[in-house]
């Protein structure tokens, strides 16, 4: 399975991590971990918040509340996500939309 196809498919999972991930593609974790930073410059946790945030935007911009985004993509804080989106973006989650 490639892992485009897995993160897709998995991005909702609260529980997904390194190793749930690793074991999926049949490698080790620090294989894994190194293989990833390698071809994105981001950990595990930074590329699945990253993939996430992208699109709770999208969400956002489709006029989705900030509440229903941040769940919908698997943030189970909406205060964490607001504070990861206006890391990421430099805008509060309210004003993307």
């Amino acid at each position: 399975m490639r892992f485009s196809t897995l993160v897709n498919q998995q991005y909702k999972n609260k529980d997904m991590t390194a190793d749930s991930l690793a074991r999926r593609m049949h490698c080790s974790r620090s294989q894994f971990h190194t293989k990833l930073k390698t071809l994105t410059g981001l950990s595990t946790k930074e590329y699945l918040n990253d993939y996430r945030l992208t699109l709770a935007r999208q969400l956002l911009e489709g006029g989705m509340s900030v509440a229903e985004a941040a769940f919908e993509v698997g943030f189970s804080d909406p205060n964490y996500f607001g504070r990861a989106f206006k890391k990421k973006y430099g805008l509060t989650p309210s004003k993307a939309n």
